[in-house]
């Protein structure tokens, strides 16, 4: 499953995909424990568009986070990274309504950076 288009497939999804990708999970609440690990790489547009659709699935909790608090492991660009991790003091340019809400809702830790070159 792509999981940039995870939204299409939860209003529309005539397949089924999105129930068996998520078969086997258990809903849980946030105080007990994480129900699943994702790993994936955010580059491009429709990468941003799903960071973006998380923001909005979060405090509703639904999709991913109907689940209970899941992890997400992904690989960012550096841009993306910065805008959301950016303070207002140190970097106003990156600094967006968009990274109040990452820092609202999430832990953000950079595990490790990787040249262009690897």
């Amino acid at each position: 499953m792509l999981l940039p288009s995870l939204d299409a497939h939860i209003s529309c999804d005539e397949s089924n995909e999105y129930e068996m990708f998520f078969k086997g999970i258990p809903n849980c609440s946030c105080g007990d424990g994480v129900p699943f690990r994702l790993f994936s790489i955010i580059s491009n547009k429709r990468g941003i568009k799903f960071l973006r659709y998380l923001l909005s699935a979060l405090p509703v909790q639904s999709s991913l986070f109907s689940y209970g608090c899941c992890e997400l492991f992904l690989m960012l660009s550096k841009a993306e990274y910065q805008c959301m991790t950016a303070e207002p003091k140190e970097n106003f340019s990156m600094y967006r309504w968009s990274t109040v809400l990452y820092n609202l809702f999430f832990e953000i830790k950079c595990l490790k950076k990787f040249s262009s070159e690897s």
